[in-house]
């Protein structure tokens, strides 16, 4: 075995590693808030906090972690946009339920992640089975592709923005806390129902 060879192998293995890091940079960015989602669980959720809930996000985290290594663009962008997303609605959500958004985000994380998946292995299958000058595909069966790639692709860039409107709906509209007369009161004498004088 040749030693002045070693330098050479530890440089090459290094520029190896540094351009699949280049490549997976958004992927790793979208590490930071899946962190912070899984490590402030319990601090968020406070007393509606309950163990179960944490393998169900693990989950959803690791899914994301791996269809945004996998996956094409837009699913990487978008998983980040939605995480990033879904700090800052935690972040907001100081009142009412911060668990039903914790359950609202790891349904949509893990849906999208999912349909991430199926997109990266329909252009694998279209890139792979399917070449594009293939004289025996008729043209019935060219555009049905078309047409699915249509519809994937609609669903890629459709699914984050109804998961931003989920989002948004957790923090606006849910229900009052407090009791019925309460917040009657509240609307009836503008807050300062409290502050008046018997």
């Amino acid at each position: 075995m040749d030693i002045s060879l070693i330098p050479i192998w530890l440089a090459n293995g290094s520029l190896v590693i540094v351009f699949t890091l280049a490549e997976h940079v958004v992927s790793l960015l979208l590490l930071i808030p899946l962190a912070w989602l899984n490590i402030s669980l319990p601090k968020i959720a406070g007393q509606f906090f309950r163990k179960e809930f944490r393998p169900y996000l693990i989950g959803a985290s690791g899914l994301s972690f791996i269809v945004s290594v996998t996956a094409p663009q837009p699913v990487p962008v978008f998983l980040l946009l939605m995480a990033a997303a879904s700090v800052v609605a935690l972040l907001v959500e100081q009142g009412y339920n911060p668990a039903e958004m914790y359950w609202t985000i790891v349904r949509g994380m893990a849906l999208y992640a999912l349909a991430g998946l199926g997109f990266a292995l329909f252009q694998f299958y279209i890139k792979t089975f399917v070449p594009a000058n293939d004289p025996n595909a008729g043209p019935f069966m060219m555009q049905g592709q078309n047409y699915l790639g249509i519809l994937v692709a609609i669903a890629m860039y459709g699914m984050p923005v109804v998961y931003l409107g989920l989002l948004a709906k957790e923090l606006l509209a849910h229900p009052p806390a407090g009791r019925p007369s309460d917040v009657v009161g509240k609307i009836r004498t503008g807050g300062y129902h409290d502050n008046l004088i018997d």
